[in-house]
């Protein structure tokens, strides 16, 4: 079991596990998201923006990628983004600002969630996200009996 986490006091830690029952798991998902992001580079930048309330937006700057140059996979709730220009440019540049290196980005997903769409336009991947809450696990009113 885990009693602290990254950049949090341990107090705050302390008092949630005090009256909570059964998020371990949870607390390992938060800690291997975390494991995931340390090994995460800036490279390339990206945005996360909520839609609605249940579906998310993960969009990457991907300028000088083509479709053919990028992987997208989702196991478990794990989303895997993965990069590589396979086309050899044989472009003398005078001054190139443009990255187009190797890269794998990696995000941690809601036990829900599923890849929607993915769609490259204008340099920009966007990855639309889907949180599906099974019916049997929704809310539910309960009539009281007199």
């Amino acid at each position: 079991m885990f009693t602290t986490a990254p950049n949090l006091p341990s107090h705050v830690w302390n008092d949630f596990f005090e009256y909570s029952v059964g998020y371990d798991q949870l607390l390992r998902k938060i800690m291997t998201s975390h494991k995931y992001r340390s090994q995460n580079n800036s490279y390339p930048p990206f945005n996360v923006s909520k839609k609605d309330s249940t579906s998310y937006e993960i969009s990457i700057a991907l300028a000088g990628f083509t479709s053919k140059d990028i992987e997208v996979t989702q196991k478990d709730t794990i989303l895997t983004i993965r990069g590589e220009a396979k086309e050899e440019d044989t472009t003398e540049y005078l001054v190139k600002n443009i990255a187009s290196r190797v890269f794998t980005k990696t995000f941690a997903l809601n036990e829900h969630a599923r890849v929607d769409n993915v769609l490259l336009n204008n340099g920009i991947l966007s990855i639309i996200i889907k949180i599906e809450v099974p019916e049997e696990q929704q809310p539910k009113t309960f009539k009281i009996e007199e």
